[in-house]
């Protein structure tokens, strides 16, 4: 697991079990993978927001959790 921080108008793009924030203005990037039946470590979930301030908070800690942006404690 490792924590990502960007600042306004930043790109941050994070892989599984990854937490996130940004400054106003940035776009967070998150994936969830899971091994498949194969043994194949596959990506299920790619989810992408901006850091509007409203419905995603600027300096707010976020994670991808079942295909969904959801705030955590840093």
């Amino acid at each position: 697991e490792s924590n990502l921080i960007g600042g306004d108008s930043s790109l941050i793009v994070g892989r599984n079990r990854c937490n996130a924030k940004g400054g106003l203005h940035s776009v967070i990037v998150l994936t969830e993978r899971r091994y498949d039946t194969n043994g194949e470590f596959v990506p299920v979930a790619v989810k992408a927001k901006i850091v509007d301030g409203v419905r995603i908070k600027a300096d707010t800690w976020y994670k991808l959790k079942n295909g969904e942006f959801v705030e955590v404690d840093g």
